[in-house]
């Protein structure tokens, strides 16, 4: 440990905890989560096999001419037809010259595509894999033609060929031309830009000089407020991230990155705090700003940016949430360590305070999960997830029934023994690089990106290949739904004997968080993190390794409006398919005596009710019958101790 460092520890433990406790908490920060009230409900229904609300919505954005929404929307269920399919090819069956279906057909084997080339560097990627990857793109050809001559108003093909253009190596005179077809639509539309920029970049067909001047015109041009001043931050990341390590006397000077970001907090300035539409540069200018350490202004931007982490940029440097997470924790103990011993960290501005609400709590913070696996299960998943846990059957002393049992139905679920879908995400697959963690922090110099990607090659344009496209194609198999079993797990933190400097500095809170991430991770089953502090009562539902949906009720916030509400109670109803959404929404959308919500939640949902004991008390499950303590282990030992658990 450096002088330095030392030196700065102190400050760190006395006001590490008070920086950024204004922050929200780690179970409710979400990736590239659904905000659009319509679209969730297309994705939702997708997932189901019905396509009529995804017509609906791409039908509004296009008579509406809402073209950064119809992009967005394209984009998000394009990726549902890649993980649910069946119903986007029933819907383009039953009408093929339908201008959205076709539009949503040639987003999709463009998805395709990348997705099996992936992002790994192309001496990763297999000679098969590169010959499929170009067979995909040329068989997109046809649909994307046709996708321009349905709707000739619409930008969103041309984006959609920009992409397929740098995929498959279309020379500079094709990219000019759908370039020109882009902009001629929609001349400020971000979503064009942004793939232009990529074809630009030096990994692919430009260079770095090239990629800069192309944003920086574009930003010059844009009207204040408008996302295409973020272009110049975008180029930024590509260069310090993406790219080798840049050399300091390279073509970009520090001077023009300094100004893409104060361009940047420019535009930030211009939305509010939690604003999802300012989340995607948001979280690249936090990057930007760590890599310049400035602690305090990355971690305002932190604050701006609330829950809505996106996959990029840090998706560059490995899983996207973790990352996320856990620069937000470095930049904290950063500015607590370059404050004062004697002083006050930096505060932000103060909301109103609320109305005093009388509890018969502690004020402690306590969390609980409720997994949809049998004890036994969730042990052996939870071994390598670094965090000692109590889990315990459930339910003991109730005969609730579990999660599948058709006779708790309501009548509004899904069939007994049909599988519940996930609600979609937006974004479009790919495989992290490598690069920094947030280790980096402790160092002076700048952290290295990934290295740069190389490309393979492949024929083809659009508007040439193979015989005139129809609709249909090889369906991809069905991503497995949650199967809860018959028998379900209380888990919750116990105490660590020998905690280490993250499992002692980390709440329980964010310590029960990591470990269900890290349980439900690959594997089948749901799990309803229960939350209760102060008067507030709140879940999060977890699948995958992934937050799907959350909600808090406290008395003196506003009442969950509708569409939201009815978006949550999707999630849980897919989820726990015997519980249908119409008395979850009733439920959500009231914050009056949250207790006795959140248990009502448990009963509609056929869950076992809550402990006794539970957010008044620790350790609730210590004396639970069957209960077993799951202690932290290292990585390596994680692992033998599962490879034995599973010997026969």
């Amino acid at each position: 440990m450096s002088l330095r460092s030392l030196m700065s520890m102190p400050r760190m433990l006395r006001h590490g905890s008070a920086v950024g406790a204004d922050l929200p908490p780690d179970e409710a920060v979400t990736v590239d989560a659904v905000t659009d009230p319509a679209l969730c409900d297309a994705l939702t229904a997708a997932a189901l096999g019905d396509a009529a609300p995804a017509r609906e919505l791409l039908a509004e954005t296009r008579l509406g001419a809402q073209w950064e929404r119809r992009s967005s929307c394209v984009s998000a269920l394009a990726t549902s037809a890649l993980r649910h399919p069946g119903w986007l090819e029933n819907w383009l069956d039953a009408s093929p010259d339908d201008p959205d279906a076709t539009l949503l057909t040639a987003g999709l084997r463009v998805q395709r595509a990348w997705e099996v080339r992936t992002g790994e560097d192309a001496g990763e990627i297999s000679d098969e894999q590169f010959r499929v990857f170009f067979s995909l793109l040329e068989e997109a050809v046809p649909v994307l033609s046709a996708a321009t001559e349905l709707n000739p108003t619409d930008p969103v093909p041309w984006e959609i060929a920009l992409t397929h253009a740098r995929g498959i190596q279309s020379p500079r005179d094709v990219f000019e031309s759908y370039w020109s077809e882009a902009v001629a639509r929609a001349p400020h539309h971000f979503g064009c830009h942004a793939s232009a920029l990529q074809y630009l970049c030096e990994k692919w067909y430009g260079s770095h000089t090239e990629m800069f001047d192309f944003a920086e015109r574009a930003a010059d041009r844009a009207l204040p407020g408008s996302l295409l001043n973020a272009l110049p931050l975008l180029a930024a990341i590509e260069y310090e991230v993406v790219s080798p390590d840049p050399p300091e006397t390279g073509p970009i000077t520090r001077g023009r990155l300094a100004s893409a970001v104060a361009r940047a907090l420019e535009l930030s300035s211009w939305y509010e705090p939690g604003d999802p539409e300012a989340a995607e540069f948001r979280n690249h200018l936090a990057l930007m700003l760590i890599f310049d350490q400035r602690w305090e202004d990355a971690l305002e931007m932190f604050r701006a940016i609330g829950v809505h982490a996106r996959e990029f940029p840090w998706a560059y440097l490995g899983e996207s949430r973790k990352e996320f997470l856990e620069f937000r924790l470095g930049v904290r103990m950063q500015v607590a360590s370059s404050t004062p011993f004697f002083g006050r960290p930096p505060q932000p501005t103060p909301p109103p305070e609320p109305e005093q609400v009388v509890t018969d709590s502690d004020g402690v913070h306590r969390s609980l999960a409720i997994v949809a696996a049998a004890p036994d299960r969730v042990a052996e998943a939870a071994l390598m997830c670094g965090v000692s846990l109590r889990i315990a059957p459930a339910p003991w002393g109730a005969g609730q029934g579990s999660p599948g049992t058709p006779e708790r139905g309501t009548g509004e679920g899904q069939p007994a023994g049909q599988p519940g879908g996930q609600p979609g995400t937006p974004g479009t697959a790919g495989t992290p690089g490598t690069g920094p963690g947030p280790a980096a922090f402790w160092s002076d110099s700048e952290p290295p990106g990934p290295g740069p990607l190389l490309w393979g090659a492949g024929p083809g344009i659009p508007g040439t290949g193979p015989a005139a496209w129809k609709a249909g194609g090889p369906p991809l198999p069905a991503s497995p739904s949650p199967s809860p079993g018959a028998r379900l797990s209380y888990v919750e933190v116990a105490p660590d004997l020998f905690p280490n400097r993250r499992t002692g500095a980390a709440t329980g809170e964010e310590l029960l968080t990591t470990a269900v991430v890290g349980f439900t991770t690959g594997e089948p089953w749901p799990a309803l993190v229960l939350h209760h502090t102060a008067g507030r009562h709140g879940f999060a539902l977890f699948g995958e390794g992934t937050v799907l949906a959350s909600h808090q009720w406290d008395p003196a916030a506003p009442v969950l409006d509708h569409p939201q509400a009815a978006a949550v109670a999707r999630a849980l109803a897919s989820a726990f398919p015997p519980a249908g959404p119409r008395p979850l929404i009733t439920l959500l959308r009231g914050g009056d005596d949250p207790a006795r919500r959140q248990r009502q939640l448990l009963a509609a949902l056929g869950l076992p009710p809550l402990p006794d004991g539970f957010g008044e008390r620790d350790d609730i499950l210590k004396d639970a019958p069957g209960a077993q303590l799951v202690l932290r282990r290292g990585v390596l030992k994680g692992i033998r101790d599962s490879m034995r658990r599973r010997r026969p």
